[in-house]
């Protein structure tokens, strides 16, 4: 059985997206220490989920014999170590799971929101580092009408307008922003493959 921290887990991305080291590094560990209590409380559960697969149908002296004993050969063989495993992954379809903390359609929202304002950051210092073309100083655009770092724009347009734009969930742009990173997120779409230089 495994079970699903669907509250913790949104909380996670939600601090991991925090643009600011600092408060990055503050968010992560107080949610750590929020964690690690509520993650202990299921280990008893857990725990005693195994020990039930474990005796399903090799209790008994007859079924220990002919089940129980080859079964867990074979393991023991196999170097099967008792291992406690907490991790980001999808979840199988044929797994049991138990949800611990359902997490709100809200809170996911927040978390696709806090993602989108940090790609949209770094593209924001990732635009700024890149300079002036090569046949254009910077001096000699039109200051009416600067984009970042002095390049020229149709309209005088900065990142933060960009950044404004895709945290507000009235624009457009927040919409197509969450939509790009869940087609990227979703194995079943074809951006999936092709963010991760796939075809």
């Amino acid at each position: 059985m495994a079970t699903i921290f669907e509250t913790l887990g949104q909380q996670l991305y939600i601090a991991f997206f925090e643009p600011d080291e600092d408060r990055r590094r503050a968010a992560i560990a107080a949610w750590q220490d929020h964690a690690g209590p509520v993650i202990q409380e299921t280990v008893n559960a857990e725990l005693a989920c195994y020990i039930e697969w474990v005796l399903d149908s090799r209790m008994t002296q007859e079924e220990w014999q002919s089940k129980g004993v080859n079964k867990f050969h074979h393991l023991l063989l196999g170097d099967y170590q008792l291992v406690m495993d907490i991790s980001l992954r999808p979840v199988r379809s044929n797994e049991r799971t138990v949800v611990s903390g359902t997490a709100s359609p809200a809170m996911r929202e927040h978390a696709i929101v806090a993602a989108a304002h940090a790609l949209a950051e770094i593209d924001a210092k990732t635009a700024r580092s890149t300079g002036p073309p090569l046949d254009e100083p910077s001096g000699t655009a039109d200051p009416a009408h600067t984009g970042v770092m002095g390049l020229k724009s149709a309209s005088p347009h900065s990142a933060n307008d960009d950044r404004s734009n895709s945290l507000n969930p009235n624009n457009a742009a927040n919409q197509a922003s969450s939509n790009n990173r869940s087609n990227q997120m979703n194995p079943n779409n074809p951006a999936y493959r092709s963010s991760r230089g796939r075809k």
